[in-house]
Formats: C-alpha cells, structure tokens, sequence
C-alpha cells in the first residue's frame, strides 16, 4: 500500500486530488508529527497547522503504529517521508494528482501507449542528475533552457534504443518548480516526486521526474531529512521493483552540504546516513546520484569508506589497467560556467552499490538562455544495469 503524500498538500497552482479517507489523514498527520516536518503550502486552512501538534491520546510508539509502519512502509529509515509520485491528468481538467489515483494518460488527453519497462538486466536505467542553480537570476527561463536541452537529448536517446528514464534535479527554485511543472513535455512524459518543497529546504529543494514508462515499476518515494544539515539538504528517495521480483533498487538524489569546516563534518555524517539507507532490508542494489559537493581532499575517500563505487573512478580504473588516474581532467561538473577563482572540480557523481554496475558521462555542457548559463554545473547521465554485484 502506497501512503503517498494527501491530495489536500498542494501549492496553490496545483488543482487537489480527491480527498483521503479522514483515518489516513489523521495518519499523516501523526507520520508529519512525528518526523518533524511540516510542508510548505499556499492553502492549507492555518487552522490545521495547529492540528500537528502532538498528539495527546496515543504514543507513536504504540504497537499499532509500529505495526503500521512495518507493514505499510516495509523497512524504511525512521525519519522517512512518503511523497509522490504525481502525474498530469488532463482528461480531469488539467492538473498533478497522485499517480495512484487516475488512470495514465498523456498530457493530450488519449490514453499513454508507453508500456511498463521493470528494472531488469535487458532494459537498463538511464538517469541523468544536475543541480541546475536556484542562485542566479531567472530561474524559471533558465529551467526551460533544461527542459529545452533534456527534450532533445531524450529524442538522441531514443535513436539509440534508449529513454531517459530518471532525471534527479537538485538547487530547484520554487518558481523553477513551479514551471516545470508546467512544459508539455514534461506533463506528457514524466512524473514527479514532489509539487512543491519542503519547509526544511530553505530557499530551493530537489525534484526526480520518473517517466512514465517505468512508473509502474515504482515501489515507493521518500524524503529522509538529513541529521546534520543547517542547509535543508536531503536524500530523495524512488525505489523500482526488480523484473525478477527479488528486492528492490533504490535511486536516491543528493545534495549534499556545502563549504568546507562544518560542511565538511556535515557531509561525513550525510554519507554515512546514504550507506543506511542504500542498506536497508530489501535493497538490492542502490544508485546515488547528485551534488555531493567534493571540494576537500577529505571528500575523495567517503563513498568508499561508505561502501560506495564512484563510477567515473571505476571507469578511470578500468581503463588504466586497475589505476584510478584522469589524465584529461574530465568527469569535473563545475567551475566552467563561467570560470571561478576556485578551481574546477567534480562535485557531481553517480555512486553504487549492491547488484548494480554501470557507466556515466558529462553531458549538459553549454546550455544557455540566451546570455546566461542554464546552470553553474554540467549534468552526468548515467546507464544503470541490474546485476554485477559491484560492491559485493
């Protein structure tokens, strides 16, 4: 059973889904209660912010709700948040509602042909992830600048047999959000984890589009607000049903805390949280994609130290003959666009572990509304196969 975030949580651009049932809104309330995270809506009635208090009558401790989250959210982290996944239904009258509640059809209103493709070793993933900047100006021309760039990388996909089945956004402006949420392309093509940020996110979030092809392999999505972060920072969490029904693989996007001195500390504490989640009962293998933010020396061994494969330094590895070395510099995502006092640097990487294996590649190089760059970072898109036992 899929909790999933209400259908009365939305932004006021969003048009609510049907009403939950009056036990599993209580429900929600006590799981928003107790992780200690209140969502950012335009709408809610301020009175039900109050209702989030506490609650007086029963411990979340109680053998019901234990009983609850066992059987309801298998074995997820204790702070884990469901959310999503939502998709455009356009024969209702236009408008994101929870993909459990409406039957799959394209933005145009006639039902989606695309068949279900399950994660399996004959159909491999491909995800793409980029932090796309909620600094500079014009975030929501600069995100169809992205969406613009996506739209015809997925159709060069497409020719070579593929789809880009993930794509994990970090650094989302609210009003970048908000207008992505509105491309044709993106209604017609994708769901999304989220319609909106969390409270705890500052002044931008993250977003994972899932299309529509794999969204019936979808199990469940999280978020899991990391311990130490003074940033917002988060882990979004997808998980896909494997082809042959044995576990699941967990696709989380990342951004990690910034800076060095307590950042530093922080993302120690963020990666360790990554490995327990990556290791939860039932996970058989996990990617995790996004902006780790390596700047220190000290950055470079924390994914292995944390059970993680790098696959651009096992693809540098396997290419030198077992020597991890990148003579030509490449792999580096930022410091280019446009050029920093800071060196450049690979702040985003695609790391694995479990029974996956895979490749990845800089793309998302140049991409521009009209003088200013899309973002400050290049993308990396990623080929995830089932099987391999890479870290095993």
């Amino acid at each position: 059973m899929n909790i999933g975030t209400s259908g009365w949580d939305y932004p006021a651009t969003a048009t609510p889904g049907p009403m939950p049932p009056i036990g599993m809104k209580i429900f929600h309330c006590c799981l928003a209660n107790h992780r200690g995270q209140v969502y950012k809506t335009a709408n809610l009635n301020p009175s039900f912010h109050s209702s989030l208090n506490p609650p007086k009558i029963a411990k979340l401790s109680s053998p019901m709700f234990q009983f609850l989250r066992n059987h309801l959210w298998d074995d997820l982290p204790g702070k884990a948040t469901p959310t999503g996944p939502y998709i455009f239904d356009a024969p209702s009258g236009g408008r994101w509602a929870p993909s459990s509640s409406i039957k799959q059809t394209c933005a145009y209103g006639y039902a989606c042909p695309l068949p279900s493709i399950p994660f399996s070793t004959l159909k491999p993933l491909t995800l793409l992830t980029w932090n796309i900047d909620a600094a500079r100006p014009h975030p929501e021309q600069r995100v169809r600048a992205a969406v613009r760039y996506l739209r015809t990388l997925s159709a060069e996909l497409v020719d070579r047999g593929a789809t880009l089945d993930v794509v994990q956004m970090q650094e989302v402006h609210p009003l970048a959000l908000e207008a992505l949420l509105g491309e044709d392309w993106v209604r017609d093509s994708y769901a999304v984890t989220n319609l909106y940020l969390p409270a705890y996110s500052k002044k931008y979030g993250s977003v994972t589009l899932i299309s529509r092809q794999r969204l019936k392999s979808v199990v469940r999505c999280f978020r899991m607000h990391f311990d130490m972060s003074v940033m917002g920072r988060d882990a979004l969490v997808v998980d896909f049903k494997a082809e042959d029904g044995v576990g699941v693989v967990r696709v989380v996007n990342v951004h990690l805390e910034s800076l060095q001195g307590y950042g530093m500390r922080a993302r120690r504490t963020q990666m360790e949280e990554l490995r327990d989640i990556a290791g939860r009962r039932g996970v058989r293998g996990s990617v995790v994609a996004g902006d780790v933010n390596a700047i220190a020396p000290e950055d470079e061994e924390l994914a292995e130290r944390c059970g993680f494969v790098d696959l651009w330094v096992e693809q540098i590895r396997s290419s030198y003959g077992g020597e991890s070395r990148d003579r030509k510099g490449d792999g580096k995502t930022w410091g280019y666009q446009p050029p920093s006092d800071f060196p450049p640097g690979r702040l985003d990487r695609v790391l694995v572990s479990g029974d996956v294996s895979g490749d990845v590649e800089v793309v998302g190089k140049g991409v521009r509304h009209t003088d200013v760059w899309a973002s400050d970072h290049f993308a990396l898109l990623a080929t995830i196969k089932l099987g391999g036992n890479i870290t095993e």
